[in-house]
Parts: structure tokens; sequence; C-alpha cells
């Protein structure tokens, strides 16, 4: 219905209704580690058990991170009062159909998993040694070990920058007779025959 109406200035208050957004953030699941895993054996063992000659290597584990977005208040509900200038005018009547409401928004919690360590099993003892390693094994070096081997009345067979069964057997024989570690290149064996 439409009135002829004069309005003298006057003043209104609204409710502006919070305002919400949503963010998101990386969080750190598991922080960077470093584990041993288990290598190749090492393919000069002298040993017949090839887990005499296992190798373990220090790998890095970078950390693990995943996005978590939340709502957050961007500004918070507030009153604005709202000048009515006086003015005569035509007009539409409007009746309320819904008041005003404040609606209320649950932010779910957020949950992350956490990974336990637990033993299963007691390890047996193990010893480390230092070992050449392969890429150092030249054919230089292995007639310096038949020479050094040769030289203190250990039989390696003939000098031929090949480590085969009789320099292997020489080898073993020599560990054993000065109680050295048996069944690989150990430092300890090569300080022992003078082979740098």
């Amino acid at each position: 219905m439409i009135q002829w109406l004069l309005e003298a200035l006057s003043y209104r208050t609204e409710k502006v209704p919070a305002q919400y957004e949503t963010i998101s953030e990386e969080i750190m699941v598991a922080p960077a580690s470093t584990k041993w895993i288990k290598g190749k054996g090492n393919q000069n063992c002298l040993s017949a058990n090839p887990e005499d000659c296992q190798v373990m290597c220090l790998v890095e584990v970078p950390a693990t991170y995943k996005t978590v977005s939340r709502k957050v208040m961007k500004s918070p509900a507030y009153d604005q009062e709202i000048t009515i200038p006086g003015e005569f005018k035509f007009v539409a009547r409007k009746e309320l159909k819904d008041p005003e409401r404040m609606i209320e928004i649950e932010v779910p919690a957020t949950y992350k998993s956490v990974m336990k360590k637990v033993l299963v099993k007691k390890g047996g003892l193990q010893e480390w040694k230092e070992v050449l390693c392969s890429n150092k094994l030249t054919t230089e070096k292995i007639i310096e070990i038949q020479t050094a081997l040769k030289s203190r009345g250990y039989d390696p067979g003939p000098l031929d920058d090949v480590l085969g069964p009789l320099t292997r057997a020489a080898l073993v024989k020599y560990q054993r007779d000065k109680d050295l570690p048996v069944g690989n290149l150990n430092m300890e064996t090569l300080k022992s025959l003078g082979v740098e």
C-alpha cells in the first residue's frame, strides 16, 4: 500500500552480522629425521655368511606436513546507527516477514594422527667395524694385500689382482691367527698387513 509520509530527521540501528573467513595453514605432522636402512651386502665379503658383511646406511627422512583449514572471525557483529533525513515521499509499506536473528556457527575440532614406536622384540648385540669400500678396492690394492700376505708366510695364490678363493682363504687364516675380525676387508686387518 502506498502512503504519503512526512518524516522528520530520525535514526535507526541495524545489526551488522559478524564476518568470517577460512584460512589454511601448514602444520608439521612429523619432523625431519634420520633412519638406518639395510643396504646391499658387501660383494667382497670374505665370510661364508653374508650377514657378517651387512651394510647399514643412514638416510634423511624429510618432515611431513598437512594443510588444515579453519574458519576465523574476520570482524565481530556490531550495531550500526543510520541517519534518516526528513522528506516527503511516496513509499511502499513493507511488513516484516522474518525478524533479524543471530546464527552461531560451530567450528569442529581438528585432529592429527600421532605415530608411536613400540618395542616388539629386543634386538641382539651388533658390533660395527670399519671396512674398505668396494669403490676403493682397486687392482693395485688387491696386489698390495696379496703381496703383504705372501711376505708374512700366507699363500694367496698368484699375484693376479683377483680376490679369488686362495687369496680369501689366506686372508681369513691370517685374521684368525692374529685375532682380528674375520670375514671382510676391515681396516684393522689392512693396518695389520701394512696396507693403507
